[in-house]
């Protein structure tokens, strides 16, 4: 295996790992969260894993019924308004807003790890979604009934 030139070396390694597995959301989520282990430390992406999925299991708890309109409401409600997931406004460019573990922590990110953060939680509670790469910018989008909407 090649070895690191400009990164951890655990960071490289741990990522290298979940390539093969980087198709599937929850192979995506764990390279993203080996990739701060490049600045930060102790990160544990199974842990990141778990602080999604307990997300998941309050909303899940919530739910009268898997019609996807409650689905998403209760989705948005935890992430958006009690939670207070949003971007980065004041401070887009600081690399923290690229790390996981940190977006957790301080509820800031970038849209890449903000729908990354969605789509793992929406995907857990059965809806299905899509990263979208939009010219200069990053959503999500849902395939609900017959259309699509898009999350920004």
């Amino acid at each position: 295996m090649p070895q690191p030139v400009h990164c951890h070396p655990r960071a490289f390694h741990l990522f290298a790992g979940y390539l093969p597995s980087i198709d599937s959301s929850e192979g995506l989520l764990r390279a993203a969260a080996a990739i701060s282990l490049h600045e930060l430390d102790g990160v544990d992406p199974e842990q990141v894993g778990r602080r999604l999925g307990e997300f998941a299991g309050r909303i899940r708890a919530r739910l009268r019924s898997n019609h996807v309109q409650a689905v998403l409401a209760h989705l948005h409600e935890v992430l958006f308004a009690e939670e207070g997931f949003a971007g980065n406004v004041d401070d887009y460019f600081n690399p923290y807003n690229s790390y996981l573990p940190a977006v957790l922590e301080t509820r800031l990110g970038i849209p890449i790890t903000l729908s990354l953060i969605y789509k793992v939680v929406g995907e857990q509670l059965g809806l299905r979604i899509e990263g979208v790469n939009a010219p200069g910018h990053f959503m999500a989008r849902l395939r609900i009934d017959d259309g699509i909407m898009l999350v920004d």
